[in-house]
């Protein structure tokens, strides 16, 4: 007997840089509020002691803590977009695949190299390269 496949994630559609909230916004860019509610979350303190990385928390507990991370590299490209997500045979996968992946690794942190330019003129990702 073989077992029924994974069904696809379900899709959300989004309406890019519309703020659906309720918060106020300034007069000239409709994506952008002109404050923010404060989210009450705790911002712990972290230092460094021979070479770890601590959390110090509000009782001054010094927990040591691990960055597990990698280098995602596309975003710096013309192609604006995060290099793995187009579609063929050999190495073409998707967004939720590399999360899982990285979530079953143990990973903590994804560094985004991109270019200042890309953001100043607001360049589109190279939607050819996106495995939908």
């Amino acid at each position: 007997m073989t077992a029924a496949p994974t069904p696809a994630p379900t899709r959300q559609v989004f309406s890019f840089g519309k703020i659906q909230d309720g918060s106020t916004r300034s007069k000239d860019e409709e994506a952008n509020p002109l404050t923010y509610d404060g989210q009450g979350c705790y911002l712990p303190n972290y230092i460094s002691k021979k070479g770890k990385i601590y959390i110090v928390t509000n009782t001054n507990q010094e927990i040591p803590i691990a960055i597990k991370g990698i280098n995602w590299f596309g975003m710096e490209t013309e192609n604006a977009i995060p290099f793995g997500l187009w579609t063929n045979d050999q190495n073409g996968t998707t967004l939720f695949e590399l999360a899982s992946f990285l979530s079953r690794n143990q990973f903590n942190s994804v560094r985004l190299p991109l270019t200042v330019s890309s953001i100043l003129i607001n360049t589109a990702p190279n939607r050819g390269l996106i495995h939908e």
